[in-house]
């Protein structure tokens, strides 16, 4: 837009400068006129001579009125287009870097309308949350093909990883870092810092605790190491200060080699088989505890009985039963024992 108004601009000075020639034309070609009329000739006595005076003055009329337009017409374009160039709209989520023949300078446009320098080209940079992945299916991250990343444990095990690392861009680094990587500098900052890190951590873990007890551990230490991986080169290239921010590591798949697939499959089959195992022995132990608390409480009680009853209390009872059957209209046998006591029975 700065470079149409400088053109305009130029236009401007060249009508400006042709009405102040074609004022004076103007003037001369008036003068003549009153000279004429002067000598007391008018339209109606007048030669070739005259008419041609008055037409030249006409002539002249219509040029400054014409180059008098252009100049208001470019003039008000120049305005307009100046003004222009210093407005910058910024999309929301992003800050605007402005670029000036290869400076960026240190201030940033925020989101929404903002004043900028009119020579200054605006460039978009986001500071939203972003993602890289780095998987090995070609359908997934921006490297077409195979990206993962392969990592060697310290059991000297290559295992092939997939990952998506999260980051944003610090709003004030804006300019040094478009100045120092350009707009794609996820390619040049996040990338290669991710790929050392994750290949230098995953050298003290073996193969085992990065598939299952300590993954965790493992991507807690990758996210650590790539921000101390940025800042330090931040550090090195003048710039003191945090420049991208890794929000998270993910850790999207663990492919170890085809052998060792069969290997972990069959030892979880087996820890599988001791937890069934543990878990059956267990319920026969708690089996076996509620069996010897039923028998010692069986016991219990037919020793509380055996305890209680003795021969006075079966004397008794003997003797109630007997006044029952005295009681009783039907005729009966009864088996006594040796020692039970006699029985006095009603006179019929």
């Amino acid at each position: 837009m700065i470079w149409i108004a400088m053109l305009l601009a130029v236009v401007a000075v060249v009508a400006f400068f042709l009405t102040r020639s074609g004022k004076k034309t103007v003037e001369e070609a008036n003068a003549e006129v009153e000279k004429i009329k002067a000598s007391g000739i008018t339209q109606y006595n007048r030669g070739d001579s005259v008419d041609r005076a008055f037409h030249n003055l006409n002539v002249a009329k219509n040029l400054l009125f014409v180059k008098r337009l252009v100049f208001f017409v470019t003039a008000g374009l120049t305005a307009a287009c100046f003004v222009f160039s210093c407005v910058a709209f910024v999309s929301a989520g992003v800050v605007g870097v402005q670029d000036v023949l290869g400076d960026t300078g240190h201030r940033t446009l925020a989101s929404g309308v903002a004043i900028k320098n009119p020579f200054a080209r605006v460039v978009e940079m986001s500071t939203r949350t972003e993602t890289y992945t780095m998987d090995h299916r070609k359908t997934e991250g921006k490297v077409q093909g195979d990206d993962s990343i392969p990592v060697l444990t310290k059991d000297n095990l290559t295992l092939t990883t997939d990952w998506t690392i999260a980051y944003h861009l610090v709003e004030k680094a804006a300019p040094w870092v478009y100045k120092t990587f350009g707009e794609e500098y996820e390619g040049n900052i996040v990338r290669p810092k991710a790929r050392e890190s994750i290949k230098a951590c995953g050298a003290v873990f073996d193969w085992e605790a990065l598939t299952s007890t300590e993954r965790g551990k493992y991507v807690a230490s990758v996210l650590k190491a790539i921000q101390e991986g940025i800042d330090d080169l931040a550090k090195q290239r003048g710039y003191n200060g945090q420049v991208v921010i890794i929000d998270q590591a993910m850790l999207r798949d663990v492919i170890p080699p085809l052998g060792i697939n069969k290997a972990i499959e069959s030892k979880l089959q087996e820890q599988q088989d001791l937890q069934k195992m543990a878990f059956t022995l267990a319920i026969a132990e708690q089996e076996a505890k509620r069996k010897l608390i039923e028998a010692t409480g069986i016991r219990d009680f037919q020793r509380t009985v055996v305890e209680g009853v003795t021969p006075s209390l079966l004397t008794w009872r003997w003797v109630e039963v007997m006044e029952k059957m005295a009681a009783s209209p039907n005729k009966m046998i009864i088996i006594a024992p040796r020692d039970a006591p006699p029985i006095m029975m009603p006179a019929q």
